[in-house]
């Protein structure tokens, strides 16, 4: 959405807080479908839910690429929400059932990896596509490519071992077993991996072409950069994890977020503001493969129903994300002021710092 909403709020006439409220929605329905989402991925299988959800968000993306009102959109950045809001405890539950130790440390840094994959896509053909024909075209795009990995991922599912179905305990009891001390160190950390990228990747290309007046072409480009190194960061951290520990990788990844958000209120240049928004790519997923391998383990649920419990850590994560992107939004609406909105942002980068500070004293 970041990359296409510009051409969205002139054709709609939305105010930046309307455009915030299209992110926040997202990730309000994102939020509320992990536990489900987890849930039936204990029950049906990880690579069978994924294929179900995956179908429904290519369909949801679609039929946004023809709306005709903001209205229209709203419920369908909802039903987006929806359709991806169980993916991620679905594919954490597939890879805890294959790997265990370091083996699904790295597993998980590959598969971070592919988020920076994703963005450099996105980031780079998106706003080239909208220039030459529009931010419709661009959105079919990503629901057509989406529905062809909905089709895939049942042929992948047919006749996969983790894919029987399973009985489970009852939610309200793993709920209480899920939320642990250490979970919501874990949690924190994770909200400061969401808040600050996504701050990052909706405001940054809009402050470059108001501050520098570049292109919104170029200003998107200069963000594909998060995606290089987000790929980079995911990998090595899986590996990292194994050499210094995954305590340190999340100090380490907390701390350098922290320093890039509060560069971030004056970039200086184009150039600076490449190298910072490397930094944050880098930083902001440098802790994934450490963080996402430790989520199971953090509460005793997490042995027999790993999706659930994963969807617990992502539904409050997500819930507690739901709030930035508005307030953000509203700062920015009227302030006009960047360096304020960035700033009101380095306090999520701050508690991340401390809760992996806290979560390592806790551990030794």
């Amino acid at each position: 959405y970041a990359v296409v909403q510009e051409p969205i709020i002139s054709e709609f006439k939305l105010s930046l807080t309307d455009s915030g409220l299209l992110v926040s929605v997202f990730f309000l329905m994102y939020s509320l479908m992990q536990i489900p989402g987890g849930y039936l991925a204990d029950k049906w299988g990880g690579e069978r839910t994924i294929a179900l959800f995956t179908t429904f968000t290519a369909l949801a993306a679609i039929g946004l690429s023809f709306v005709s009102s903001f209205w229209l959109a709203l419920v369908l950045r909802i039903a987006i929400g929806f359709g991806n809001g169980p993916l991620l405890p679905a594919a954490v539950r597939a890879l805890t059932k294959r790997l265990q130790g370091h083996q699904l440390e790295v597993a998980n840094g590959f598969f971070g990896a592919g988020w920076g994959v994703a963005q450099i896509l996105v980031l780079n053909l998106l706003p080239a596509v909208t220039v030459m024909s529009s931010w419709r075209t661009s959105l079919l795009a990503i629901g057509v490519t989406t529905l062809g990995v909905s089709v895939y991922a049942w042929i992948a599912s047919r006749g996969s071992t983790s894919n029987q179905v399973l009985p489970v305990g009852k939610p309200a009891m793993r709920l209480r077993e899920t939320i642990t001390r250490r979970m919501v160190l874990l949690i924190l950390i994770n909200v400061t991996g969401i808040v600050i990228p996504l701050t990052a990747l909706t405001w940054a290309p809009i402050q470059f072409v108001k501050l520098f007046r570049v292109t919104a072409v170029d200003a998107a480009r200069v963000v594909s950069i998060f995606g290089v190194l987000a790929i980079i960061s995911s990998m090595v951290g899986g590996f990292a994890t194994k050499i210094i520990g995954g305590r340190r990788v999340m100090i380490a990844s907390m701390a350098a977020t922290l320093g890039g958000v509060l560069l971030l209120t004056n970039p200086v240049s184009p150039t600076i503001g490449l190298l910072i928004v490397g930094v944050l790519g880098f930083a902001s997923m440098f802790y994934i493969s450490a963080n996402f391998s430790m989520v199971p383990g953090s509460a005793p649920a997490g042995s027999t129903n790993p999706g659930f419990v994963f969807g617990v850590y992502n539904t409050i994560s997500n819930a507690v994300s739901f709030f930035p992107p508005l307030i953000s939004a509203y700062i920015l609406d009227t302030t006009q002021n960047f360096a304020l909105l960035y700033l009101s942002v380095s306090v999520v980068a701050v508690i991340g710092l401390v809760s992996s500070l806290l979560f390592r004293k806790s551990s030794l």
